[in-house]
């Protein structure tokens, strides 16, 4: 490349010292007494305007071949170096080729050689190897049962401890379950006791209230059967009702109300022209309980009573 560059620029270096106008131009001698000087600035000037002009094409001339030469340059070694480039690719492949079916014809071979080769190694070692695991499952088989055996032992023992633990822990639980069982019954009876009292007195005061309430209401009943017939001038039956009320209130220790009851007592024997028997007997009864707490009312229903006569009942 630097030689077919070398060859182009000599020719421009020599058509540069060729196309020099000024170095070259004379004027005849005949004329040179006739040109003014005007003349001669005229001449020079257009001389020197053709020598440029020369120099110019000469310039354009150089670069256009110089350009050409470089695109011819640089076109030659593109396609010199492409095809280099292939050739040497193609030969690359071809060795490649060669190689890989070089290699695996000896790959094959020596595959071929160790396989049957080895084969007979292959068995014998399988064979070891079997035995190798017959004897270690063998070992293992034999530590395995010795383990079991020894597992089994110290279960045993262990169980028989725990046994023995679980029975210890059986009875002082039912020791202490009896124990509280019994306690629990004492508990028990001594509330059902407690129970049993609380019964006993909630029925003696429920009797007491019941017994008051009944003899309230007796009572009640008495005095108004006897207001009853006194106001209706029954006056034998509002007596033995007033004699009975009286004689049930000192039964029941109310000997105050006999104050009360004395009064329609009274009132009955004022009324009354005889009394029957059964009246006489309660009249009697009660003079003998009233007497200490009223003396002078019981006195004056003596003289009163024991002044009428006196008619069985029927």
């Amino acid at each position: 490349m630097r030689k077919a560059l070398l060859l182009l620029i000599l020719p421009l270096l020599f058509s540069f010292k060729d196309t020099n106008p000024v170095s070259e131009t004379t004027i005849p001698e005949k004329d040179k007494n006739e040109l003014t000087e005007g003349k001669a600035y005229k001449m020079l000037y257009e001389n020197q305007i053709k020598a440029n002009d020369g120099i110019l094409k000469t310039i354009f001339y150089a670069l256009g071949g110089l350009g050409t030469a470089v695109l011819l340059v640089f076109g030659s070694n593109w396609w010199f170096n492409d095809k280099k480039v292939k050739e040497a690719m193609s030969e690359i492949d071809s060795k490649i080729a060669g190689v890989k079916k070089d290699a695996l014809n000896e790959f094959t071979e020596k595959i071929s050689f160790l396989t049957s080769e080895n084969i007979t190694e292959m068995n014998q070692t399988q064979v070891k190897l079997q035995e190798e695991v017959t004897l270690s499952i063998s070992t293992l088989t034999e530590k395995f049962n010795d383990f079991i055996d020894k597992t089994r032992t110290e279960i045993k023992e262990d169980s028989r401890i725990n046994i023995s633990n679980y029975q210890d822990l059986i009875k002082s639980y039912n020791d202490n379950l009896t124990q509280q069982i019994n306690s629990l019954k004492e508990s028990a009876e001594e509330k059902v006791k407690q129970l049993d009292l609380k019964i006993e007195l909630n029925k003696k005061n429920h009797d007491n209230k019941l017994s008051a309430e009944s003899k309230r209401l007796k009572r009640d009943l008495l005095s108004q059967n006897a207001q009853i017939a006194f106001l209706k001038g029954n006056f034998n039956i509002a007596l033995k009702a007033f004699l009975d009320q009286s004689l049930f209130e000192f039964e029941n220790n109310h000997n105050s109300s006999f104050k009360y009851t004395s009064s329609g007592i009274i009132k009955c024997l004022e009324k009354v022209t005889f009394i029957y028997d059964d009246e006489e007997l309660a009249l009697n009864k009660l003079v003998e309980l009233s007497k200490d707490e009223e003396a002078g009312i019981t006195d004056n229903i003596i003289q009163l009573y024991k002044s009428k006569e006196v008619k069985k009942l029927h």
